[in-house]
């Protein structure tokens, strides 16, 4: 995030940010600090399915270096520890599949011109596309609010 005073921001959004980061809980925080009362944050992200197999999900997360493991249940939860609260929360899982899908298609329709970097995309999109199959993988989106009557205003 941008380097922002207290409350600067009446909305943020964010895609993908927590897969990213290993400090999770760290990004609700910022999120919170940055945020006005009343203020609101949209998140979307990838992250493991409940009850997955963490082994199959860390091998998709290796080609975007992303090292750590959490589910749909945990965004929720990281974002009222941080003071927000809840407005929506979903998974859509067949949003992620979907894109997936998308870019294998593109990159095997092209496979014998890949240079060696975008050959190992195409690799690990099938291993996306098989742990998104199984059910290890899915996408969640999360709407919500700092309280308008924070205290620290």
């Amino acid at each position: 995030m941008i380097d922002s005073q207290d409350g600067a921001w009446d909305r943020v959004v964010c895609q993908e940010p927590i897969i990213h980061s290993d400090r999770q809980t760290s990004v609700f925080a910022e999120v919170y600090r940055v945020l006005r009362p009343g203020g609101l944050f949209a998140v979307s992200d990838i992250c493991a399915a409940e009850n997955a197999n963490t082994d199959i999900v860390k091998a998709a997360y290796a080609r975007l270096g992303a090292t750590s493991v959490w589910t749909a249940s945990d965004c929720p939860a990281m974002a009222r520890e941080a003071g927000l609260e809840i407005a929506f929360v979903e998974e859509r899982a067949s949003d992620i599949r979907s894109h997936c899908d998308k870019l294998a298609e593109l990159l095997d329709r092209d496979a014998e011109q890949l240079d060696e970097s975008l050959q190992l995309v195409r690799d690990n999109i099938a291993v996306w596309q098989d742990a998104l199959a199984a059910g290890h993988i899915t996408w969640a989106c999360l709407v919500a609010e700092k309280p308008a009557s924070d205290s620290s205003w």
